[in-house]
Order: C-alpha cells, then sequence, then structure tokens
C-alpha cells in the first residue's frame, strides 16, 4: 500500500513547481495557457501495458511479465486503476514566470468515473473534499503544500500550492495541450521562446560562472597550447547556450515505442525561432554534402560517417595543439628509421587538420556467400598529391625493409591511380573476415581512400568515382544480422540465432543507428529494431545454455 502512495504523491508532487507562499495569500486571477512553457505526453495506461508486454514478448520475458502484471492485480484487488480512463494520454503542462514563485504546473489524468476516482485517492489516504465551484482540496502524502483538482473535459486537473491555475476559465482543452502531433510513448516539450528572459538571463549567468570557473583552473600537465584550446572551446559552449536560449523555439525529448514498425526510439531535437540565425545555421547543417555519405551502401553490416567542422574561433587553437601533439610524438619515437618515415606524413596531413574538419568515414559490407566482408574507407584532405606522395615513400620504405609489397600505379580509377599492398603479416581474426586479400590505397585531390577485404579493388574505384551528397552529421549503424558472422569469434552463437531471429520481408529488421542531423531542427536520435531485443535474449540464453547442460 505505501509503494503506491508513493507513487501517484510522485504523480502529483510534479505539479509542485517549488511555490513558497501559502496556497491562499495570492488573489485568484486568469491563467494563460497557451504554449506553455513545459509540457509532458505519456501514451495511455493501455498503450503503456500493451507497450511493455510487446518488449516483453521481445525480449523473452514474456511470461516474467505476465507474472508481475497479476501480483499487480492482487495487491491492488483489482482497483488500482479505479475510475481513470485507460484509453486516454496523461499530461502535465507549466507555465514559467519571472518570479519562480508564480510559476505552476498541472497534472492532468483522464477520468472515466469521477466519484470511483474520488475514491481512489482516498484509498492512497489523500482524501478529497469538495468546496466552491467544483474544486476538491486534499493533502498530498510527503507534500508539504496541499492539491487542489477540478473535473473538466473528460479529465482531472490537479495541481499543488495555489490552485489559480485550476480557475475554469484558464482550464484548456486537453487536446490543445497534448496534440496529436506530440504523440509518442512519452514526450517531454520544453517551448524555449516561452521561457521568461529573467529567468534566462539568471540561468545563464550561474552557467558562465561556472565555465569562468573551470576556465580558471590548471589542469595537471596541462601545456599552453592546450589551456588555450580548453579556454576557447569553453568560450564556445558559453555563446552557444546564449544562441539557444536567445534564438531557440523549443527542445523536444521523445521516447517511442512502434510497435506495427517494430521500431524503438529516443530522441532529441532543437529547433530555432523561424528565421532566426540558429535556425538558418541548423537548415544549412542538413544540406552540407559530405564524403562519408557517399561511402554508404545497402549491404552495409556497419559503418560510421561524419561531417563535422570546428568554429571558426578554435581552429587556431587546435591547430597550435596538432602541431605541439606531432613535435613531441616525433620527439619520443626512439626509432630514428620510423621517425624519418613518420615526419613527412605528419607534415602532408598538417594542413588538412589545420582546418578543423572531418568528413569522411568507413563501411563494412557484406559478408558474401564466401563469408567475407569489404571494408571501405574514406577521408577528405588537403593537398592530396603531398598527402599520396608521402604515403608511397612510407610504403615503399616498409617494402624494402621486409614488411610487406606495394605496387605503386597498379590500377586507375579514371585519371587516380590505385595502389596495392599486401601485408607482412595478417592476423586469424583479420584473415576470418577480410581473407588473404590485399589492401587499396589511393588518393584524389580531396581525399583519401583505402579498400580491403573481399572485392577490394572494385570498392576502391567505385569510392574514387563517388562525390560527396548531403547526409546526416554524424551517423554509426550496425546490422547486426550482417555482424553475427563477425561476432562468431566471441559468440559462437551468433550466426545461428541471427538466422532464426532476422527473416521477413524488413530488411532493417537488424538495425541499431545513431544519427545527429541538421534540418528544420538539429536532431540527435537512437534508434533499434525490436528484433534486437529478441537477437540478444535469445544469444545469451544460448550462450548459458552449454553451462547448464554440463
Amino acid at each position: 500500500m505505501r509503494l503506491r502512495v508513493v507513487a501517484l504523491a510522485a504523480l502529483l508532487g510534479l505539479a509542485a513547481v517549488g511555490v513558497s507562499r501559502s496556497a491562499d495569500d495570492r488573489p485568484s486571477k486568469a491563467v494563460k495557457t497557451e504554449r506553455p512553457a513545459v509540457v509532458v505526453h505519456v501514451a495511455s495506461i493501455n498503450t503503456l501495458l500493451e507497450d511493455a508486454r510487446y518488449l516483453a514478448k521481445m525480449a523473452g520475458k514474456e511470461e516474467e511479465a505476465r507474472q508481475a502484471e497479476k501480483m499487480f492485480q492482487a495487491q491492488t484487488g483489482g482497483k488500482a486503476l479505479e475510475g481513470i480512463d485507460v484509453t486516454k494520454p496523461l499530461g502535465l503542462y507549466g507555465t514559467l514566470e519571472a518570479d519562480f514563485a508564480d510559476s505552476r504546473a498541472v497534472l492532468l489524468v483522464p477520468v472515466a468515473d469521477e466519484k470511483a476516482f474520488l475514491g481512489l485517492l482516498g484509498r492512497f489516504g489523500m482524501k478529497p473534499e469538495e468546496g466552491k465551484g467544483g474544486l476538491y482540496r486534499f493533502d498530498v502524502p510527503n507534500v508539504r503544500l496541499p492539491g487542489s483538482l477540478r473535473f473538466a473535459n473528460g479529465y482531472a486537473y490537479a495541481t499543488v500550492g495555489n490552485p489559480r491555475s485550476l480557475d475554469p476559465a484558464g482550464l484548456p482543452d486537453p487536446g490543445s495541450v497534448l496534440p496529436v502531433a506530440e504523440r509518442g510513448t512519452a514526450t517531454v516539450t520544453v517551448n524555449i521562446d516561452r521561457i521568461p528572459d529573467e529567468l534566462k538571463n539568471f540561468a545563464l549567468s550561474h552557467l558562465e560562472s561556472q565555465i569562468a570557473l573551470q576556465k580558471g583552473k590548471d589542469e595537471p600537465n596541462e601545456t599552453e597550447a592546450q589551456k588555450a584550446l580548453r579556454q576557447a572551446a569553453l568560450n564556445d559552449v558559453t555563446d552557444r547556450l546564449k544562441n539557444v536560449f536567445n534564438d531557440g523555439a523549443r527542445a523536444v525529448l521523445r521516447l517511442n515505442v512502434d510497435r506495427e514498425a517494430g521500431d524503438l526510439t529516443l530522441e532529441l531535437a532543437v529547433a530555432g525561432k523561424p528565421g532566426s540565425k540558429m535556425a538558418r545555421t541548423v537548415a544549412d547543417l542538413g544540406k552540407a554534402p559530405g564524403l562519408g555519405a557517399a561511402l554508404l551502401s545497402g549491404d552495409s553490416a556497419m559503418n560510421v560517417v561524419a561531417h563535422l567542422a570546428l568554429p571558426e574561433n578554435l581552429r587556431k587553437p587546435f591547430d597550435a595543439v596538432v602541431g605541439e601533439g606531432f613535435r613531441k610524438g616525433l620527439q619520443k619515437e626512439k626509432d630514428e628509421a620510423k621517425r624519418k618515415m613518420a615526419e613527412p606524413i605528419l607534415r602532408a596531413l598538417r594542413p588538412t587538420l589545420a582546418t578543423g574538419e572531418l568528413d569522411g568515414g568507413f563501411n563494412l559490407r557484406g559478408p558474401n556467400a564466401d563469408g567475407l566482408y569489404t571494408l571501405v574507407m574514406g577521408v577528405k584532405v588537403r593537398d592530396g598529391k603531398e598527402v599520396e606522395k608521402a604515403l608511397l615513400d612510407a610504403l615503399e620504405k616498409e617494402t624494402a625493409e621486409g614488411r610487406g609489397k606495394v605496387k605503386v600505379n597498379f590500377d586507375k580509377a579514371g585519371d587516380v591511380a590505385i595502389h596495392r599492398l599486401e601485408p607482412d603479416k595478417v592476423d586469424d581474426e583479420t584473415r576470418a573476415n577480410l581473407g588473404d586479400n590485399p589492401i587499396f590505397v589511393a588518393v584524389r585531390d580531396d581525399a583519401l581512400f583505402a579498400t580491403g577485404g573481399a572485392g577490394g579493388l572494385e570498392a576502391i574505384k567505385a569510392a574514387v568515382s563517388s562525390r560527396p551528397r548531403p547526409g546526416k552529421l554524424f551517423q554509426m549503424e550496425m546490422a547486426m544480422g550482417r555482424m553475427a558472422k563477425a561476432m562468431a569469434r566471441e559468440q559462437k552463437n551468433a550466426p545461428a540465432v541471427a538466422a532464426k531471429v532476422f527473416t521477413g520481408a524488413d530488411k532493417d529488421a537488424d538495425k541499431l543507428r545513431l544519427t545527429l542531423e541538421g534540418g528544420q531542427a538539429l536532431r540527435l536520435s537512437l534508434n533499434m529494431k525490436a528484433k534486437l531485443l529478441a537477437f540478444f535474449a535469445q544469444l545469451d540464453q544460448a550462450q548459458k545454455r552449454p553451462s547448464a547442460d554440463e
């Protein structure tokens, strides 16, 4: 019983916004609820239960979930949700005022039977008492301020503290604060442009003081160049926070279980005010062509691509740190031959690193009919000819000293030379996944490419012929069905489990994906297919099975 009281008290406690004055010492006034500063949207109880059952089934925990549900029903006598409409969403909306004590929050609970709902609160020890105009008052366990609620529009509107936010004239229709467009398992929306400037300035002032403390610290073993970069980076963080506070429209955090599509998604999106500098910057991020996007393919087992750039104000201190790192690295190398070989490569790469731009990635494709993968890598460079010359000199020195064989100008893609390298030693894991295939290297004026594994020559020709195209700022993706063969060394049952789980027409049923992209909003998303829960659950069971039989 105590657990249920605490659970409901916690829900109502969300409606307390730190009001320090008593519930009756301020006059009642109409409440503006158009576009609140904060909105929390939670799917209906029926939907939440169905989602939980679905996830439990996919994870192989269906029986455990069924037993937990029966136990809950037994403990509550089947009356834990009495009076609540389990088909409608729950929610919370809140306003923020310049005087924080005037801020307020209202909890929305869908009601099927008002009398039964009041009885439910009574069983939780809250004992609502009806006052004037249909306003109910009650005490909330472990909460200092009294609670209030009013029934309207098929919902119970509940708050803690001053009940003025429950004035009938100011109660919004639930559909206006819990719109269908925001539907998901759970969504938290912060309308940044509805936060008073006074509160933004207070928050920024606090953040700036904390950042200033970090800037003033002396980190152990930090060089002057590293300190200058750290301080410049902290200044940039401050500027970007100001930009979000001043130009930001809203931030949305959404968790969604899509049973029909078999998708599980956690997403954070931040959008700028229309026409603002922030909105234009984010929109441009979605248009910039990247080299890594051109390396992706439909048979990818794993890929990581990025197109990120340092702000202009960080490039000079970053270049200073890179140069310092190169010098120290060369000084620490005791082998003079290796030092002489590395120096021209580092010198050739320095102009690329000085730009502060990372544009490229890798794509592991396959496996093919022989169980082998193809690895394709590419990265944007400056002064490609200088980079190529330095690399070839280093490879030829390796060959001269008996470490592998290099064939310069082995083939061509258009007017770009392709060079072939046969490593001297290949470990067992690499051989199992890529075979005894050579490595191919090619350098365009603007990019360096390398491939290995099955079909490496054809792959590098296609990569060299590709051109940058718009894509994500960052993407990391794994197709566990295709990765199962590579996992077999550590998880010998992975191929068999993957073949059993990933069946059907959905070719993306085995995907796990993390992305960062621009466009209408800066969006960070983690998406995984629900079948991955089944894959990992069955893989875990398969790993335990031999020890259980012994």
